[in-house]
């Protein structure tokens, strides 16, 4: 059984970048058909089913993902620093992983906490080890991300995976980790920074 504590990242991006529209520009139809598993599963909003999109397009295409990083990165006119050059290295060199699978345990238990961070005004990861537990029941792997005050997916999902400031880049290593299988992913209201997304992997 693995517990991964990872650090809570508060990177806020205001996109401009309709990447509904782009998406395909950047990717094959079979690609988004792949990536796209949460697409039928009523219990996730939307902007949940698109952060869930999103992070599955990082890990079965990363030389096409590198490409949609450089136009995320141009057209919001966003600072390249080592993080971003650091990301974009990785996709030119990753091999691609399955897409993850959103599972109502994961969904459920990001919720919670989702809920709880959001009326609490907390940041970060409060009593993980404890949360965790229940779920190690089911995963030999769980871990956690976190993300506060992007209210878009591409927003969110771009944020994790940049991981500005975040030293062992605790969230893209998360996203892209090839041991993780499955997902779940809530966004809530967030007393202090506005929204909050919680994602939880099981592997």
């Amino acid at each position: 059984m693995v517990l991964r504590f990872i650090s809570s990242t508060i990177f806020l991006f205001f996109s401009v970048l309709l990447y509904a529209q782009n998406v395909s520009d950047f990717f094959t139809d079979d690609q988004i058909t792949k990536a796209n598993t949460a697409l039928n599963i009523n219990s996730q909003s939307e902007e949940e089913k698109d952060v869930i999109l999103i992070t599955n397009l990082s890990r079965i295409a990363p030389k096409a993902f590198a490409s949609f990083l450089e136009e995320f990165i141009s057209v919001n006119s966003i600072n390249k620093s080592g993080f971003t050059k650091s990301l974009n290295e990785t996709f030119l060199k990753s091999a691609p992983s399955k897409a993850l699978t959103p599972q109502p345990i994961l969904k459920q238990s990001a919720k919670q906490y989702a809920e709880f961070a959001g009326k609490s005004g907390k940041v970060g990861h409060y009593n993980f080890k404890n949360r965790m537990q229940p779920l190690l029941k089911q995963y030999d792997l769980v871990s956690e991300n976190c993300d506060y005050g992007n209210e878009k997916a591409i927003d969110i999902v771009f944020s994790l995976l940049i991981d500005e400031g975040i030293e062992n880049l605790g969230h893209r290593n998360t996203i892209l980790n090839p041991s993780n299988k499955y997902i779940g992913v809530s966004i809530q209201p967030h007393k202090k920074y506005k929204v909050n997304c919680v994602q939880h992997f099981g592997g």
